[in-house]
């Protein structure tokens, strides 16, 4: 089914932190032209017990394959299918400690060994949680019911549309439709949180592990009045019903983007009493506006592959020096930015063995001390050259108008340069080509 193509889909969980493990339904809502009787998914450390599609009035059993160097699920239909298609799968999966996929995050409360329940699913780890079409470029909408103790909350993308209570101590917790967008951007997070609202009251909201929350005033003060200023400066309104930072124990990255639900280090969005210096102050609401810009640059509109992905970062990373401008004129950020930025982009672009901003291969980038300074700071350097050139009207105006035509969608490299040569009547894609 090479056109096929994900519409939405329905994830119920069943997490048990005990024992590491949990089991799950997946439904999926697919489109294709071509008739075809297999179906290939992604799926990696999931244990599928059942796989059936429908066939009006009912449900029929199909066969299954998994492959585990491809990372991959097949179905097999009893007979050629096309159009819409709707799939269930039912499986069990493992919570690990790789800070990848669904994990299990430890913190320590007195002298009690406390669990947080995560998820860090950038760039292909969707598949460790539930059967999917793994791929930027994939989108769709997703429901997701988790069914958890009764005494933990739980956080996701969206707000809770409905609480039920349950036999044995459990509450099953069910969760708005999200937008359409991509695997990697959904987020789910279960644990004894604790919260605090925002500014903007029910918009913006800090989650941290209990005893931890008061120390997010900072943080959540200045991220409610970034998500205002980047939706006058974008043009666009951030089209989700709210907004979480989540403060999380066990962090691989200093920050994810998850839309709605951004993922922080405890030390990027905790601002300690006595410990927490000037310049951690800074690297806070640093970080804090590189993950709201993403909000738009990376989640409304999405790299249509992987070898994209500097559209997303190089654009948070740029706007995000804009930000910190607009608040704090007095940090002299523009020049933080040519010695942090700039700087190091020049340092590995003159290495002999370099990359391009677009990273060859598409289906994976790994992003290291090798490519992050190309895809961060020579794409964010090369934006900010851009706009030199346009001017500040011309290049906003293309930007908002970039932002406009692919929302909900995905744009490649060509994408930005064709539109921001039509808002500014500029060559800009032969000005790229060299």
């Amino acid at each position: 089914m090479k056109s096929v193509r994900p519409l939405h889909y329905f994830i119920r969980l069943v997490p048990d932190p005990e024992a590491l493990t949990f089991t799950g339904e997946t439904e999926i809502h697919l489109e294709t032209q071509d008739p075809s009787r297999d179906l290939i998914l992604h799926s990696l450390d999931l244990d599928i017990t059942a796989c059936r599609v429908f066939r009006d009035p009912a449900w029929e059993d199909c066969e299954y394959f998994t492959d585990p160097q491809r990372e991959t699920l097949t179905l097999r239909f009893p007979s050629e299918r096309s159009g819409t298609i709707r799939v269930r799968i039912i499986y069990g999966g493992r919570i690990n400690r790789k800070m990848a996929g669904f994990y299990r995050s430890t913190y320590r409360a007195g002298d009690q060994e406390k669990i947080l329940l995560s998820t860090q699913f950038e760039e292909s780890d969707a598949r460790r949680a539930f059967p999917c079409m793994d791929h930027p470029s994939m989108k769709a909408t997703f429901d997701l019911e988790l069914v958890i103790d009764e005494h933990l909350e739980a956080v996701s993308n969206m707000p809770v549309l409905e609480v039920s209570p349950l036999e044995g101590g459990k509450k099953r917790i069910l969760f708005q439709r999200t937008p359409r967008m991509s695997t990697y951007l959904l987020f789910f997070g279960v644990g004894e949180w604790e919260f605090l609202k925002g500014e903007e009251g029910e918009r913006t909201r800090l989650a941290a592990v209990r005893g931890m929350a008061r120390y997010g005033h900072f943080a959540l003060a200045f991220a409610s009045r970034c998500l205002s200023y980047c939706e006058e400066a974008l043009g666009v309104p951030y089209p989700l019903p709210k907004m979480d930072l989540l403060a999380v124990p066990d962090f691989a990255f200093g920050a994810m983007e998850n839309w709605g639900a951004i993922a922080f280090r405890e030390n990027l969005l905790l601002k300690f009493p006595d410990t927490t210096s000037r310049a951690g102050q800074e690297r806070i609401c640093e970080v804090i506006a590189h993950e709201m810009a993403h909000q738009w640059f990376g989640n409304l509109v999405t790299p249509s592959d992987w070898k994209y992905l500097w559209l997303n970062e190089s654009f948070a990373t740029f706007f995000a020096y804009g930000v910190l401008d607009h608040f704090f004129p007095d940090w002299g950020v523009w020049e933080h930015f040519i010695l942090e930025q700039t700087a190091t982009a020049l340092d590995r672009d003159a290495f002999w063995e370099t990359v391009p901003i677009e990273i060859p291969g598409g289906e994976h980038v790994v992003i290291n001390t090798s490519t992050a300074p190309i895809i961060y700071n020579k794409g964010g350097s090369i934006l900010r050259q851009v706009k030199g050139v346009l001017g500040e009207q011309a290049f906003n105006h293309g930007v908002q108008r970039y932002l406009k035509k692919f929302q909900y969608g995905c744009a490649a490299s060509h994408d930005l340069w064709e539109t921001l040569a039509e808002a500014s009547d500029q060559p800009v894609t032969e000005l790229m080509r060299g």
